[in-house]
């Protein structure tokens, strides 16, 4: 998954605004920054209705369109004299990437005009990946909801994707782990960067299948001992996806 991409005047950079367009894991500052910020905001909106509109006409053969069309919306959609997309030139720029038939096409119907249509369009030509389990993070104590954590698939690849920037750790750190249904074995995955609170782990299907399906998220202390401390931020167990 990608991360936050910083850019110098302060917004989401747009592989990132690409990446929660298609449905990744949003942070707690994401989500603030999107809700503050109307430039993001509107950038992102254009992109889920590209990506909505895209998803939606997947099975439709598109042609691509006469020569004259194409240099015409090239005119439109992008600066001649640096052959940046006009609008996003202010605050991304970068060069124009070649639009393949169908993205030329998509264009003549207005999809894909827009800061991040390219990334979008390549994005979707790739696998789709599929959610197949969620779960509620929440504490242990009161039942506070403090994050969620999702099993996503793509290309026959399975990741746990974990969203928890509320859960503090003034000192150590925290791990992820996946705690058996017997709730006598558990397998880490990784630790979870505090400063994100967003990260995506590899896992397997055979774990799952094995029973691994309550995730949790321990306190961890630098004291070189592997084994789960006992003290548990949040945890909550996985439903497959209806």
């Amino acid at each position: 998954m990608t991360r936050l991409e910083p850019v110098p005047d302060g917004h989401l950079g747009e592989g990132r605004l690409v990446d929660i367009a298609l449905g990744e894991p949003v942070s707690a500052p994401e989500q603030q920054h999107v809700d503050e910020c109307a430039e993001c905001r509107s950038d992102l909106d254009a992109l889920r209705r590209t990506v909505a509109v895209t998803r939606d006409s997947a099975g439709t053969a598109l042609a691509p369109p006469p020569s004259h069309v194409w240099s015409g919306i090239r005119a439109e959609a992008f600066d001649e004299e640096r052959d940046v997309p006009a609008v996003g030139r202010a605050r991304r720029g970068g060069a124009r990437r070649p639009a393949p038939a169908w993205l030329a096409a998509a264009c003549v119907a207005g999809v894909l005009l827009g800061v991040g249509g390219t990334v979008v369009a390549d994005r979707l030509g790739q696998p789709e990946q599929r959610t197949i389990a969620a779960a509620e993070l929440d504490t242990l104590d009161t039942g506070e909801r403090r994050g969620s954590a999702t099993v996503e698939q793509r290309d026959g690849r399975v990741s746990l994707q974990v969203s928890a920037s509320d859960v503090s750790v003034p000192d150590g750190y925290a791990e992820v782990w996946l705690i058996n249904r017997d709730g006598e074995r558990m397998v880490s995955v990784g630790v979870l960067d505090a400063a994100e609170g967003v990260e995506s782990f590899p896992i397997t299907q055979s774990l799952l299948d094995e029973g691994y399906v309550i995730v949790d998220i321990s306190h961890e202390a630098f004291d070189d001992r592997p084994e789960h401390s006992g003290d548990s931020l949040v945890r909550g167990p996985l439903a497959e996806d209806a």
